[in-house]
């Protein structure tokens, strides 16, 4: 044992993989900023888009929107509190 020497010098096969971990990673990078700047463009597009009787068109959306089962369950809820609704600009749905 006594001339043996163990050395720490990197083998070829672990560059190679270490670069091709690095071109793995910037290529992950590379989709995240372009899915993050999909994301940001998605959410400008949706933002303006009020609300009006065409979101409530089904009972999935109805219940996707209020938790409630149905059009007909919206509509009774709301004609029950609109008695105490100040009407303005935006309370257009029902109108």
């Amino acid at each position: 044992m006594g001339g043996d020497k163990i050395t720490n010098t990197p083998t070829c096969s672990f560059v190679d993989e270490t670069e091709e971990l690095k071109k793995t990673i910037d290529c992950q990078v590379k989709i995240i900023e372009d899915l993050q700047q999909t994301v940001q463009n998605l959410t400008m597009k949706i933002r303006p888009l009020p609300f009006s009787e065409q979101t409530f068109k089904n009972d999935e959306c109805v219940n996707f929107y209020t938790g409630l089962p149905n059009l007909t369950i919206l509509k009774a809820i709301f004609e029950h509190v609109m008695p105490a609704i100040s009407l303005s600009e935006s309370s257009k749905l029902m109108t």
